[in-house]
Parts: C-alpha cells; structure tokens; sequence
C-alpha cells in the first residue's frame, strides 16, 4: 500500500507522527520553515522515502 500522508507513512513504519516529530524530521531533511502544510507534508514524504 502506498501511502500520500506523511503520518499515514510514519505510522506504517512505527516513527512517531506528532508534529514535533515532524518538524525535527524536517529540519533533518531540509524542509525549510516546516509548519505543517500541505506542500511540505509532501516535500517531507518524497524525502522520506528516497
């Protein structure tokens, strides 16, 4: 199953998906200015997966 929310992602792979989380993991992988969005959700998966 291919998932296209990032928390769907995290959960399928039993990361914790709270949006601290996320914005450390945004930070990590160079999503800049991480609030949240729509936009960067998906910029956040596409990296998580590479």
């Amino acid at each position: 199953m291919k998932t296209t929310s990032v928390v769907d992602y995290l959960k399928s792979i039993n990361v914790d998906s709270s949006m601290t989380n996320r914005k450390k993991l945004a930070v990590k992988y160079e999503v800049k200015n991480y609030r949240g969005t729509g936009a960067q959700n998906t910029q956040l998966l596409k990296k998580l997966r590479a």
